[in-house]
């Protein structure tokens, strides 16, 4: 088994190095991400899976160079940390956020002009999943269906998976469907 204090010395070399690609997959419960690894500037890929654990990103967190960032069995704290995370990623292109939990989130915004994929699951009734990425083309959504589905500026999206397994998904269907009506696979 690997300790915390290890795991922050690899990732802080390898963000001193000017790492491009970082593939995190963290079993330990309660491990906190490092600081240093929001601080890369030279990263175009990000994946992270930390198995239940928090995502803390301090505030200024540059991310210019990041085309595709995947998070997997994150906790989100707050609805700041996603924005505060997606605002910084200039030329982001690939988004994944799979079975990650958003139980303390009200809104999880995704807003950003270059997004060409989102592929999201979620497990909560009560977070507002809302989307303005005028360049996305894919869009997979799984999930227990979140409480809104505020969707702006979709008009090249050409593609998309939904499954839900809400019962009562039809109150929500209507406005998840129009904010996806140009698309032409379904």
């Amino acid at each position: 088994m690997v300790h915390g204090p290890r795991v922050y010395s690899w990732i802080s070399t390898a963000v001193r190095r000017g790492v491009k690609h970082l593939d995190i997959s963290i079993s330990p419960d309660q491990f906190t991400s490092p600081c240093i690894m929001f601080t890369c500037r030279s990263l175009t890929t990000l994946k992270l899976d930390f198995t239940c654990s928090v995502l803390d990103v301090p505030r200024g967190v540059p991310f210019p160079n990041l085309k595709t960032f995947h998070l997997k069995s994150i906790e989100f704290l707050s609805d700041d940390t996603t924005k505060c995370l997606l605002s910084s990623c200039n030329n982001l292109e690939d988004l994944v956020i799979a079975h990650c939990n958003i139980e303390n989130l009200f809104n999880f915004t995704i807003s950003h002009h270059l997004l060409e994929t989102i592929l999201s699951t979620f497990n909560s009734h009560d977070c507002r999943l809302m989307l303005d990425t005028p360049n996305l083309a894919y869009f997979k959504y799984g999930n227990l269906v979140i409480a809104g589905h505020p969707l702006e500026n979709l008009k090249s999206i050409n593609s998309a998976f939904i499954q839900s397994a809400f019962s009562n998904f039809r109150n929500y269907a209507t406005a998840l469907f129009r904010g996806i009506s140009n698309i032409r696979v379904f």
